[in-house]
């Protein structure tokens, strides 16, 4: 939300409110995602944007939570381990 903000010549302008909220239900369609993209193409040919599309979601989401393919897989054993999912 961005909210009015007077400068001094009397004239209005929008401040940002604050950082993008991330949906938890876009990150566990991202993590879905990623198990699909391994078993069908593995690490090798997986791509950032062939996990996007089969998320539904556009890569600029993905991105906003992990830096790199690497770090995205890594995030995600490490919450399949401390949750004991298992893998589809």
């Amino acid at each position: 939300m961005l909210r009015a903000m007077t400068t001094e010549r009397g004239t209005r302008r929008r401040a940002p409110a604050g950082a993008a909220v991330l949906r938890e239900d876009v990150t566990d369609a991202i993590r879905a995602a990623v198990f699909e993209e391994l078993a069908a193409v593995g690490f090798a040919r997986m791509s950032i944007e062939g996990i996007a599309r089969r998320a539904g979601v556009g890569k600029t989401a993905v991105y906003r939570r992990w830096k790199s393919k690497l770090a995205l897989v890594l995030d995600l054993v490490a919450a399949v381990a401390a949750q004991g999912m298992p893998a589809p």
